[in-house]
């Protein structure tokens, strides 16, 4: 039985037996084609900000390399601003493994505040090394915008 989709490119919801997306036309992806981290990007911390009477952040990254499309994802993960903090954020319509179960990152409202995705950690990434709950940081030498690397760096 198949199931409900998002499109990758536009995070448009598509009914199961749609063969592309209703909003782009994008075809929907084969099961085997899909990269084990698509809809994840490296990204860069561009700000964040603590939201009041909660543990939370709204973290604003920067998800593209030119600067143009940028994602605000409320987070408790510890994040820390600066032009060399990249980050890996797994965007709307994502797969991420949490505890052995698989869950699809959808849009939320998260502490009264809008949020785009999340805020990886090593376990969800299948890295070595890092604590779950902790984001993990790559060094200014990845691109933003592409997928992380398989192991951790």
């Amino acid at each position: 039985m198949a199931k409900e989709w998002i499109c990758v490119e536009c995070e448009q919801d598509n009914a199961a037996d749609e063969v592309e997306c209703v909003a782009c036309e994008e075809p929907r992806p084969a099961a085997s084609s899909v990269s084990r981290f698509a809809g994840y990007k490296i990204a860069r911390v561009v700000s964040v900000e603590a939201i009041p009477k909660t543990k939370l952040r709204a973290v604003k990254v920067q998800v593209d390399a030119d600067g143009a499309e940028g994602l605000t994802i409320v987070t408790s993960a510890r994040v820390d601003v600066g032009e060399t903090r990249y980050i890996v954020v797994a965007t709307a319509g994502s797969i991420v493994s949490i505890d052995g179960d698989d869950i699809e990152v959808k849009k939320a409202t998260v502490g009264g505040r809008k949020s785009e995705g999340m805020v990886c950690d090593s376990p969800m990434l299948g890295w070595k090394g890092g604590a779950a709950g902790a984001a993990v940081f790559l060094p200014n030498t990845y691109t933003v915008g592409d997928e992380p690397p398989a192991t951790r760096p």
